[in-house]
């Protein structure tokens, strides 16, 4: 204890004792590497009697390190269910109260938005521990955030959790629409759908189920490749359409259920045509093939005819 006759120090339960002469004035200050105390000092004027002082020491912050919420994995636009902790302790390993401790949001997945931390800066309580809760944004994959206090060891630390697609709230087409055929073959190209959730992001393993819509009048033999599958690790279901023996249109609906509660439907569009006769139909439009000199026929080919 500085500022008293010889400096005394504590005994083994914390007390010390100084002797001062009658009517004095002065300063204690209370000392110990790698502590501060509560008051950092008292000034005294006049004594006349016993005094005391009771100081509340504690060690200075050395150490920021991760205690939990490490890891976590939640679904887009969501809170995390855990808060990222982190504990400031000194030299001896005891936790420091009322220290400095930002978060910060580090990388995220392309194009996220709407990612934010329950707080930014904040102090440590009686525990040494400060904490922060994140809301994942819109995108799948990685996020970090940051924590960081000046000057102690171990800072920064950084948290990493994972961001997982919602629930199925579109479909759209993707590609195989609007395809022309021969009648009674399976067209070159699958029908494609996508389904993604409110951010955009694939969805796998919704179920999907195509059925073919309307035919030619009298067409017989149209059949899907499949009617009902789930979507793939890239929100997509497809299916392959064999055209009926007419030539025309044929159209195939896909329906996913429980999309705001109704049925989505997507329509696919595809025409049949037939070289038959040497007359070729393609939407309504025909070319008419000859005979070449030698007597061998032409045949139809997109949209020409050929030998």
């Amino acid at each position: 204890m500085s500022g008293l006759t010889g400096n005394p120090g504590t005994d083994a339960n914390g007390y010390y004792t100084g002797t001062v002469n009658y009517g004095w004035t002065g300063t204690v200050t209370p000392t110990k590497t790698g502590y501060t105390f509560n008051p950092p000092s008292t000034s005294y004027s006049n004594v006349t009697s016993n005094q005391s002082t009771n100081y509340t020491g504690a060690g200075v912050a050395k150490t920021i390190a991760l205690t939990s919420g490490n890891a976590q994995t939640g679904v887009i636009s969501t809170a995390l269910v855990q808060p990222y902790v982190v504990t400031v302790t000194d030299a001896g390993g005891n936790p420091v109260t009322g220290t400095s401790v930002t978060f910060a949001i580090g990388t995220v997945p392309t194009s996220a938005t709407g990612q934010t931390l329950s707080t930014t800066t904040t102090t440590t309580n009686s525990s040494g521990q400060a904490s922060t809760t994140l809301t994942l944004g819109n995108k799948t994959g990685s996020y970090t955030v940051t924590t960081t206090s000046t000057g102690l060891t171990g800072s920064p630390v950084t948290f990493t959790s994972t961001a997982t697609a919602g629930t199925a709230k579109t479909i759209a087409l993707t590609s195989g629409n609007t395809q022309t055929g021969v009648i009674s073959t399976a067209l070159v190209q699958p029908y494609v759908v996508t389904v993604t959730d409110a951010g955009g992001n694939p969805v796998t393993g919704t179920s999907v189920t195509f059925a073919i819509g309307t035919v030619p009048t009298s067409a017989t033999g149209q059949t899907l490749s499949t009617t009902t599958t789930t979507t793939n690790s890239s929100g997509q279901a497809s299916t392959t359409l064999t055209l009926g023996n007419k030539t025309g249109s044929y159209t195939v609906t896909t329906t996913i259920d429980g999309i705001d509660g109704i049925a989505c439907d997507i329509h696919f569009n595809g025409n049949a045509r037939s070289c038959n006769n040497n007359i070729f139909n393609v939407r309504e439009q025909s070319v008419r093939c000859s005979l070449d000199r030698i007597g061998q026929s032409l045949r139809c080919d997109s949209n020409r005819c050929r030998r």
